[in-house]
Formats: structure tokens, C-alpha cells, sequence
């Protein structure tokens, strides 16, 4: 590109920042509600005209509209983005559900989480068949009847799994019981 043809390109791409730069981020402004993004925003659509050296001709009765237009493909793209990322952090985050007020103990929450992950190691110790009958018997409080006619096992089997379970819970355990 000769300099003249630079210089001139420069020019207009001025007076075009001059003109409609206020004017977009005030209307970025009320699509984005955030003035300090509806500034990169209207900075990031003239920084991509100037980096493909076309820029509409600020004089241009059309060029208004194409600048409103590129400012708001540019403002519905920043929003979709920010809804994803707005989701796959929910998704990451578990959710508070309780209150937090005076009685919150932090200790208690700490010392019952590594009751369920001593718990979740001794269940993974055992074969995953006894694991699923225990899970099924204790935690989901099924009778013997159910558990039994599911595996093929007698009421005995299940009662001696549960204990054998159990003492090793209680050996794992023996700290948190005091």
C-alpha cells in the first residue's frame, strides 16, 4: 500500500472513529449495561476494521446503520459468551442450599465431610457387589426381602455383609466416634 493511500486510509479512519465512537458506546451501553464493556466492545469493532483496512466512508449516508449493526453482532456475541460461561460455571459450582447464620460451624461441615469420604473409601474397599448390597440394605433402606430377591441371596448373606461393613466403618471411624 503506498503511503499516500495510508495516510489517507488513517485520515478517514479518524474522522469515522471520531464520529460514531461516543455514539456507539452509548448505544452499546444500553444493550451490554456495562459502559466499561460497550467501550471494548465499539474499540474492538474499529480495531477489526483498521486490522482488515476497510472501513465504510464516514460521509456515507448507509455507514451509520453498518456501524450500529457491527457493534451489535459484536454486543449479541459478547452476551451469548457470557451466558455460556455464565452456565458452565453453575454447572462447576455447587449450590448453598442452607443459611448461613450464627450456628454455622465450619468445623462440623469439615469433620462430616471426611465422614462421607471415609465412608465412600471403606465402601470402595469392598467388591462392588458388596458395596451395592450394603448400599442398598443401609442407605437406601430397603428390607432384606427386596435386597435378597435381587441378588440371589439369602437374608443371612446380607445380614453378614452389613456387618462385616460395619466393622470396618467403626475401625475407620473410631476417631469421629469419641
Amino acid at each position: 500500500m503506498p503511503d499516500i493511500d495510508k495516510q489517507t486510509f488513517d485520515r478517514d479512519f479518524e474522522k469515522l472513529y471520531g464520529k460514531y465512537y461516543s455514539f456507539l458506546v452509548k448505544y452499546l451501553s444500553g444493550i451490554v449495561h456495562d459502559f466499561d464493556m460497550a467501550e471494548d466492545i465499539a474499540h474492538d469493532v474499529f480495531i477489526r476494521m483498521y486490522k482488515n483496512k476497510q472501513i465504510p466512508m464516514p460521509d456515507d449516508s448507509r455507514c451509520k446503520s453498518y456501524m450500529i449493526r457491527s457493534v451489535k453482532n459484536m454486543a449479541i456475541d459478547y452476551l451469548r459468551k457470557q451466558k455460556r460461561d455464565e452456565l458452565n460455571a453453575r454447572k462447576n459450582i455447587p449450590v448453598w442450599d442452607g443459611e448461613i447464620n450464627h450456628s454455622f460451624d465450619v468445623e462440623k461441615i469439615v469433620i462430616e465431610g471426611c465422614i462421607l469420604s471415609t465412608v465412600s473409601d471403606v465402601l470402595s474397599g469392598f467388591s462392588e457387589r458388596k458395596s451395592r448390597i450394603f448400599r442398598e440394605s443401609v442407605l437406601e433402606d430397603r428390607s432384606y426381602s427386596e435386597v435378597c430377591s435381587g441378588g440371589g441371596l439369602s437374608r443371612y448373606k446380607v445380614k453378614k455383609i452389613e456387618t462385616e461393613i460395619y466393622r470396618e466403618l467403626k475401625k475407620k471411624l473410631k476417631e469421629y466416634l469419641k
